[in-house]
């Protein structure tokens, strides 16, 4: 009997260092076979103006509040000036579900769009969301920073 508790702890051993192995090759995956088209490192970024904005949204809805919008057509003009610059709009999420991180998503795209409106080339614009709140601890927002490559 004391045999088959020895070998059916060794089993046990074996499985758990299988298991862990597995999921740490699994995790080392996502980062060594990115997909070609990913966006660049943030990396290869640095920041020249921290935050225009932040544009708000009353909770739940896609539309900014009214006046919120105002600073792109400063943005606009910074990016039309600067031909190296990129704008990196980040939707904050309200909700951490999917349902939060889609109306993100599809505020920041209409933040983009209205950029596109004003004739900024849409691989100038990278978007992305967050779950992180904004300085004054604000979810309900879309925050855009200015960029240039190193």
């Amino acid at each position: 009997m004391a045999t088959s508790t020895r070998k059916a702890k060794k089993w046990l051993l074996a499985a758990f260092i299988w298991i862990a192995v597995a999921g740490a090759l699994a995790g080392l995956g996502k980062h060594y076979l990115a997909a070609p088209n990913e966006k660049p490192p943030r990396e290869d970024w640095v920041t020249v103006l921290p935050e225009i904005g932040p544009i708000v949204f009353p909770r739940g809805e896609v539309k900014p509040e009214i006046g919120s919008d105002v600073p792109l057509g400063k943005l606009a003009d910074l990016l039309t000036a600067h031909a190296g610059y990129r704008v990196r709009i980040v939707g904050h999420i309200d909700l951490i579900s999917a349902e939060g991180k889609q109306l993100a998503e599809d505020r920041a795209n209409g933040i983009k769009q209205s950029l596109a409106d004003k004739d900024i080339a849409a691989d100038r614009i990278v978007v992305e969301t967050t779950t992180e709140a904004d300085k004054e601890g604000r979810f309900n927002l879309v925050s855009c920073v200015v960029q240039k490559k190193k």
